[in-house]
């Protein structure tokens, strides 16, 4: 008979509960003290960006997951992995981690990394700028078209870059000849074919046309896009081709003021004129008619030269004959590959001698009588744009070559519009083909309602807002971290030489840009011949030099002048760095001093990098000389990488990676240095961006050579039409900020 509790003595019901409490706590121990063991951590991920991650976590003892980005918990990421959504470019440098739960105990994982690769937009509208698209009127895309001629079917040919292009007469765009990102002489079939840069086209029936180009080669190119050189190599840069097949006439640019003729395929000197020769025309009569900057001069079957219009002066006056001018007084931006002069380039004339020609730097079309009589058909002088409308309403930009077809209609190619205008017999100007509306502009707005009109500098400071020179506009734009673009300083479309708080302010043209530790914005302020300085608090003063005054003077601030200054670069000093007309200028201690002057060797107006790193060691790149180079504070400069050869030849001119100057830039521009010290150097018309170690080593880590000519977002190695300022992101690896020229768009590129 068993006792019940109560009657059980009291000192056995302890000693039996004692027990029984010892002997439940070591059965059910071993659950209640198991933690979780986590025996595989999280690997970090680098990926591209469209892609997703995956992180994983191998733990025993866990019956609970949860997830975190950052630091904060993810809502529904509850399991042994993670998967996260498609990746951008702001999830690059987040850190995973996960809380792994069991038996009432937890633990956290170490974080893993998350390295997000690729281009992505920060402001703007990629992928409706320049590019080499074939397409039907709108759709299609063009790089630089230069030239332009028609043949009796309506059928247009233009120059474009390293192409050439046919238009039908419902405006539909295909590549005849030619890769866009090749400039060499390669006799071939379509894209298998060679060029450097097209300026010339001359239809000579059935299809086929003669093309010359800036390498001096003269091309017969058939209607199926098969092109083979021709005889006639005596040539160093064609402008211009009129005539026919039998005998035609050839501007050559660069021997001097001479008319070529070749016939039979022997070339003689036909005609001796004032200048240096653009594009020629022809009339009904055998008359030729040729655009000399300046001057546009006639020229009669039996070679007598005669002025028609202009003079020696630069303008843009309407009048008759030498009371009339053309061009302007300051070149217009990157033409200094057209022209050795700054007027009229392009030329067609009807067959009774009524001649019409594009101003470039005036941005207008000009209307030439058979006596010399000039007006204005379309534009208005110094004012750019792409806005379609009647005579003066009209809005180009940089209108290169023109022809005419048999309905009197006009076609121009409106070089930065990377379009082509018409222009009917009443003078309305309309897009007869490639992007419209404009790709550029002014407008202010968040991310891609942004627009831009031609970046040349990108400084960022210390919270992540970023500073543009907005060259076409007058204007110093900024964004901010969340991508709101906004007018920080001057007037759109409104130049001058002001100094004052904010939009009251008035730049021209304002490049290169240097931002102080203490915040002052630095701002080479071109066609004002003058460095400016931006308070924190947007007040812009003249900092160096005299608004408006051109000159090579060294010493104090103000005593100091310069010449279109350009590239810029600060080092951790606070010192200065110019690249201008006359040559390497540096600001220091309130003084300014050249440190390499320019010479006939090195010309300073070709430098469109600068950097400086932390040891004082200037990098410049020069885009005549398609070279890197470094420079001492002693102004001693010597080649990294590139042929540091002058031209567009093959053996100057390319797109190659290798080891000092085995390797080829196509235009290297702006640069920066990385956090790895290398160098990364924007190489504009290879569509790519080159890694540059100090010892000279030079590879390509963005831009795909086998991808059309424009702006390729997502995942590396991408796609940028035409590369532009950069400046360094801190933190990560290696990320930047950088404006596509080509788009007018402000984008960043994150690398492995």
């Amino acid at each position: 008979m068993h006792s019940s509790p109560d009657q059980m003595h009291p000192a056995r019901w302890f000693r039996l509960t004692a027990l029984g409490t010892l002997l439940c706590t070591f059965l059910w121990a071993p659950a209640i003290l198991a933690a979780p063991a986590i025996v595989q951590q999280p690997a970090a991920q680098t990926l591209g960006i469209g892609s997703r991650a995956t992180f994983s976590v191998l733990a025993q003892g866990a019956t609970a997951y949860q997830w975190q980005r950052n630091g904060v918990a993810i809502a529904g990421a509850a399991s042994a992995s993670y998967t996260t959504p498609v990746l951008a470019a702001q999830d690059n440098g987040d850190q995973y981690r996960v809380v792994v739960s069991g038996g009432g105990a937890s633990m956290t994982s170490k974080s893993a990394a998350l390295h997000v690769t690729g281009i992505s937009v920060i402001a703007g509208t990629p992928g409706s700028g320049w590019g080499a698209v074939d397409g039907t009127a709108l759709q299609a895309r063009f790089w630089a078209p230069y030239t332009l001629s028609a043949d009796a079917g309506g059928n247009l040919y233009a120059g474009d870059w390293n192409t050439v292009r046919r238009l039908t007469p419902t405006g539909s765009v295909k590549t005849l000849a030619g890769d866009p990102r090749t400039c060499a002489e390669q006799p071939g079939t379509g894209s298998s074919a060679r060029f450097c840069f097209p300026l010339a086209t001359l239809p000579i029936g059935g299809g086929s046309i003669i093309m010359g180009d800036w390498a001096g080669v003269l091309w017969q190119i058939s209607p199926n896009g098969s092109a083979s050189q021709m005889g006639a190599t005596s040539f160093w840069c064609i402008s211009g081709l009129a005539g026919t097949a039998a005998t035609f006439y050839v501007a050559d640019m660069c021997r001097g003021n001479v008319l070529w003729r070749v016939q039979g395929g022997v070339v003689t000197s036909f005609a001796t004129l004032s200048s240096f020769p653009g594009q020629v025309s022809m009339d009904g009569a055998g008359n030729l008619y040729v655009a000399e900057g300046t001057f546009i001069e006639k020229v009669t079957p039996g070679g007598v030269v005669s002025l028609l219009a202009g003079g020696p002066s630069p303008g843009h006056a309407d009048g008759q004959g030498a009371a009339a001018s053309f061009g302007c007084a300051t070149n217009a931006p990157e033409d200094e590959y057209l022209t050795a002069y700054n007027g009229a380039f392009g030329i067609t004339t009807l067959t009774n001698g009524t001649s019409y020609v594009t101003d470039p730097c005036n941005h207008t079309v000009r209307r030439i009588s058979p006596t010399g009589l000039v007006t204005t058909l379309a534009g208005s002088s110094a004012q750019i744009g792409s806005a379609d409308g009647p005579g003066a309403s009209a809005r180009l930009w940089t209108p290169l070559g023109i022809a005419h077809d048999g309905a009197g209609n006009l076609f121009v190619s409106d070089e930065y519009n990377a379009n082509i205008r018409k222009i009917s017999a009443v003078g309305q100007v309309s897009t007869f083909t490639g992007p419209s509306p404009a790709y550029w502009g002014t407008a202010d707005g968040t991310g891609t309602s942004a627009r831009f009109n031609g970046i040349l500098g990108i400084a960022r400071d210390a919270s992540g807002t970023l500073y543009v020179s907005d060259a076409g506009s007058h204007t110093i734009r900024r964004i901010s971290r969340s991508n709101v673009v906004s007018t920080w300083a001057g007037s759109a479309a409104q130049p001058g030489a002001v100094d004052g708080v904010g939009s009251a302010a008035r730049f021209n043209y304002p490049s290169g840009l240097a931002l102080s530790p203490t915040g002052t914005l630095y701002v080479s302020d071109s066609y004002n011949d003058a460095i400016r300085a931006i308070a924190p608090d947007g007040t812009v003063t003249t900092f160096a030099g005299a608004l408006g005054v051109a000159g090579a003077v060294d010493g104090p601030l103000i005593a100091a002048r310069f010449d279109h200054p350009h590239a810029m670069a600060i080092d951790s000093t606070g010192a200065l760095y110019v690249a201008d007309t006359h040559g390497l200028r540096l600001i220091a201690n309130g003084t300014v001093t050249t440190l390499e002057a320019s010479s006939p060797a090195f010309d300073y107006r070709a430098v469109e990098g600068l950097a400086v790193d932390d040891t004082g060691v200037i990098y410049l790149t020069q885009t005549q000389r398609h070279s890197l180079y470094t420079m001492t504070q002693a102004g001693v400069r010597t080649l990294l990488a590139g042929a540091d050869c002058p031209g567009y030849g093959a053996g100057c001119f390319g797109r190659a990676d290798g080891v000092g100057t085995s390797a080829r830039f196509m235009r290297a521009r702006a640069l920066a240095i990385g956090a790895d010290r290398n160098v990364y150097v924007n190489d504009a018309y290879a569509g790519r961006i080159a890694k540059v170690t100090p010892a000279g080593l030079v590879t390509t880590v963005v831009g795909d050579a086998l991808l059309p000519i424009k702006t390729v977002l997502g995942p590396l190695p991408g796609r940028i039409a035409g590369p532009g300022p950069l400046t360094m992101l801190p933190g990560l690896p290696v990320s930047f900020v950088l404006a596509d020229g080509f788009e007018d768009t402000v984008l960043r590129v994150d690398l492995p």
